[in-house]
């Protein structure tokens, strides 16, 4: 009975995550497509969310079943690791946009999410206006996470 569940979780979970894996840009970025439109990230948010509860149902019983006998076991551990990479997803469709998450965990348990952002230097800025105003290309080159060098990138008027 419990396999035949999984196998049909999965099975229906894998067909979700067939829109999700073309809605997302980096997958239309590598196959050439551009299939925008307004409130495809909460559309993408809906699916994983119904993937994350429907598919992760089992895992999520099983682990506050594993909790309340005081005995954490490989479903507490599958149970935490899909409910934090849900819980960051959702942070970052709801605004994490050019940021860092940093877990902040009390006696081994989570207890939240804190966001950091990079601030732009008021000096920096204007370096920047005045290489523009003097008509020298500015171009942002990092090493860092995609999403903050574009935060900082669109804060300082970097077009590249």
């Amino acid at each position: 009975m419990m396999i035949a569940d999984f196998k049909k979780r999965f099975w229906i979970s894998l067909v979700v995550t067939v829109p999700i894996l073309l809605l997302s840009p980096l997958i239309q970025k590598w196959i050439g497509l551009d299939w925008q439109f307004p409130g495809e990230k909460f559309v993408l948010f809906g699916l994983s969310s119904f993937i994350f509860f429907y598919g992760g149902f089992p895992f999520l019983r099983d682990m506050i079943k594993e909790l309340k006998d005081h005995s954490p076991g490989m479903m507490t551990l599958i149970g935490v690791a899909i409910i934090v990479a849900y819980g960051y997803s959702s942070v970052v469709v709801f605004g994490l946009e050019g940021k860092t998450v940093v877990y902040v965990l009390i006696n081994d348990k989570l207890a939240g999410f804190i966001a950091l952002s990079d601030q732009i230097r008021p000096e920096s800025a204007g370096a920047v206006k005045t290489l523009h105003e003097n008509d020298i290309k500015t171009v942002m080159i990092t090493g860092d996470n995609a999403a903050v060098a574009g935060q900082v990138s669109k804060g300082l008027g970097i077009g590249e």
